[in-house]
């Protein structure tokens, strides 16, 4: 599986790296990219963290590889968003896209890819990170605790295609 990140979003919807984001942009993106470099250890995703590059102390448009995480800039009059979308919709990769963006969730979960919300994600970040190789079966029965509430009712009680494409790429974190 593919993990895109879009950067400053999580970085902004975090409890944790907002605070680094006061001292400095590039602060909170080194402790983000510290972060992922750790998850990747433990988990093994691939993993593309990517940041609008204009304002950066990175050349916009710039990929570099920072451990064995491939952190990209978009490049001069694209944002981020953009390139995300673009990524998304090339290969037959299995993709993630790890954002609260509502325009980026939408274009892709209309192209039948998983997305995960900034703060979910980050919990499950964490909880990787500081517990180390969880057994997976715990982190299955946490995924069953989240499901949201059923609406339905009669006999159609499984949630809808998206929902479980969802909820299957969020067990394999």
């Amino acid at each position: 599986m593919h993990i895109v990140i879009d950067g400053y979003n999580l970085i902004r919807q975090s409890s944790r790296l907002r605070p680094l984001e006061r001292r400095g942009l590039e602060a909170a993106r080194e402790a983000l990219i510290d972060l992922l470099i750790r998850f990747r250890r433990v988990r093994g995703h691939r993993i593309t963290v990517i940041f609008d590059g204009q304002g950066g102390f990175e050349p916009a448009g710039s990929r570099v590889r920072r451990g064995s995480v491939e952190v990209v800039f978009s490049s001069a009059g694209m944002k981020a968003d953009e390139l995300i979308k673009k990524m998304t919709t090339k290969g037959d990769e299995d993709f993630l896209v790890v954002t609260s963006d509502g325009d980026i969730i939408h274009y892709v979960s209309a192209r039948g890819g998983g997305t995960v919300s900034s703060p979910a994600f980050e919990e499950q970040l964490y909880r990787v990170i500081e517990g180390g190789d969880l057994d997976r079966r715990d982190s299955n029965e946490d995924q069953e605790e989240q499901r949201p509430p059923r609406t339905k009712k009669g006999p159609a009680r499984r949630l809808g295609r998206k929902e479980r494409r969802n909820m299957s790429l969020l067990r394999k974190l």
